[in-house]
Formats: C-alpha cells, sequence, structure tokens
C-alpha cells in the first residue's frame, strides 16, 4: 500500500469516527476561565446540553467588566499510567475530598480559584481495575432531571451536571505504519500474480448427464399416426395421435370385436348425433366460425 493510499485510507476511518458517537471514557478533567483557551486534547463545555446556553459554573456578574467563568473541559486522550474517570460527584466547596477522589483547586489557564460554594470531584483508576467509566458530561440549565441514558452528579450554580457510564475499554487502535519499500513492492508483486479463479471453483456447476434418453418419437404412418391441432385445434398443436401398438401384429389388428355386417344394423344402433362433439367445438377458444365443420 502506497503512503498516500494509507492516508487515504487513514482519512476516512478518522471521518467515520468523528461522525460515529464517541464512546471511549474520559481520562481527565480540568477547570478554565476561558472556554477559548482550552487546552490541546481537552474539550470544552461551554453551552447547555438542553438550551444552547452558556454553561458558565461560575455565573458572577460584573456591571463594568467581562465576569470571569468557570468551564468544565474533557479529555479522552490516552495517559501512560492508561487511567479511566470511574464516576464523578458534586459537593460543597468547603467539604473533605473522599478518598480515592481528585478535585480540581484552580483554573488550568489562569491559575484561579477554580470553585465557589460547590465543586466538581472524580475518580481515576487504572482501566484494567476499573469496572465502568464515564463517557461524557453535560450540563443541564432548565431540567433537574438527568436526559435518557445519564445521571446527576450534583448541581453546581444552578445547572445540572450529568455524566453518562459505560465500559472502561481502551479505544479503537491506530492504523500501522505503512510497509516497508521491499516489502511493499513484494507484496504488490504477489498480489499481481494471484488468480482468484479458485475461488469460484465450487460455485460453478457443470452439466450433468440425463439419468435416461429422451424416448424416440413414434414412427408415423399414413393410416395410424397423425397429428392433432392445427389452425382448428391450437390447445392440442403438435400432440402424436398413435395406435397403442399392441393392438398391431403383423399389419393385423387383434382384440377388435367383429363388425355386424350391414344387413343386421338398425338405425338405433348407428344413430349418433354428435352434441358432445358439438359442444366441444363451440366452446374451445382456438376455433372460429370457418374453420368449424358444424357450421358450414
Amino acid at each position: 500500500m502506497s503512503s498516500s493510499n494509507f492516508l487515504k485510507n487513514k482519512n476516512v476511518i478518522n471521518t467515520v469516527l468523528n461522525i460515529l458517537p464517541d464512546n471511549r471514557p474520559l481520562t481527565g478533567l480540568i477547570v478554565v476561565e476561558n472556554h477559548e483557551k482550552c487546552p490541546k486534547n481537552f474539550a470544552p463545555i461551554h453551552l447547555t446540553y438542553d438550551q444552547d446556553s452558556d454553561a458558565d459554573l461560575w455565573r458572577e456578574s460584573y456591571i463594568f467588566a467581562k465576569h470571569p467563568g468557570r468551564y468544565l473541559c474533557m479529555s479522552k486522550q490516552d495517559t501512560d499510567a492508561d487511567t479511566v474517570v470511574e464516576t464523578i460527584s458534586v459537593i460543597g466547596a468547603n467539604e473533605r475530598t473522599p478518598e480515592g477522589f481528585s478535585s480540581i483547586k484552580q483554573t488550568t489557564d489562569s491559575a484561579q480559584k477554580a470553585w465557589r460554594k460547590r465543586q466538581l470531584i472524580y475518580k481515576v483508576v487504572e482501566r484494567k481495575n476499573a469496572s465502568k467509566a464515564v463517557t461524557d458530561i453535560i450540563i443541564c440549565s432548565k431540567s433537574k432531571k438527568a436526559p435518557s441514558g445519564f445521571l446527576v452528579a450534583g448541581e453546581i450554580s444552578g445547572l445540572s451536571v450529568c455524566y453518562k457510564v459505560g465500559p472502561a475499554t481502551r479505544p479503537l487502535p491506530e492504523l500501522p505504519p505503512p510497509p516497508p519499500i521491499d516489502n511493499r513492492e513484494k507484496a504488490l508483486s504477489a498480489l499481481g500474480n494471484l488468480s482468484i479463479s479458485h475461488i469460484y471453483e465450487n460455485t460453478q456447476t457443470s452439466p450433468q448427464a440425463p439419468l435416461r434418453p429422451a424416448p424416440k418419437p413414434p414412427t408415423p404412418t399414413s393410416t395410424l399416426y397423425g397429428t392433432l391441432g392445427g389452425a382448428t385445434y391450437a390447445e392440442i398443436e403438435g400432440v402424436p395421435f398413435v395406435l397403442n401398438p399392441n393392438l398391431r401384429r403383423n399389419n393385423d389388428f387383434i382384440n377388435v370385436p367383429d363388425f355386424k355386417p350391414s344387413s343386421t344394423l338398425s338405425s338405433s344402433n348407428i344413430d349418433y348425433d354428435f352434441a358432445l362433439e358439438r359442444q366441444i367445438l363451440c366452446t374451445t377458444k382456438a376455433i372460429s366460425l370457418t374453420n368449424n365443420p358444424f357450421f358450414h
């Protein structure tokens, strides 16, 4: 794979990852006075989740000067110690930090006091020892209840701090570097000589011989063989009409009853009105008036 293709594939993967929800666990938390001065690898929470209003956790009003802010920033950058934020909580600013928790004393950008009446604390543990981890933090300005999928950590300056919990899994690994030039040329050469015809060996179907040959059509004769159909009987066109060979022996008919002499026949024995044939011919779709013998 060339360097240009490698970079192109990496950019595609990064674009997809940016679109998908980022469920990686948090690895660090800080507070800044100006959210525009948030350090690299940290993301500031400067807007509320429910109203897109200012997420300032200080909220002190100044008439003639721009008031200082306190904005929470979170990071998901891996650390050398491979630690994650397991949980967070809100306590009083003068309360003692519980064992195992960390507190934020100053703003990172201006080294000012981080909190006034309430403060945010968090617990950091090694990833391998964490059964869960904080994956996201939001600030709500109006709602006192956490949105679906979130938990309430507490309230600071009238704003609700909510967090989401997920598995403390390691993030997706980085793409490996491109192979050396020599190895890459060998790989490209091997790919050029690769034949994929064997992939379809099992999917190709070979023609199979029939189990038995098709029967031969009977030999036509002038008196015993004919073809039903034609312009008048289209539905049975091509159907052979042949006398059963068992009735023939040396051109003589067998098992055929003897005909009575004409002197013994009466009109009642030979009187037949062909009503059935007439009905069949009249109800056949392919019959036309010109070809129907009963309409001549």
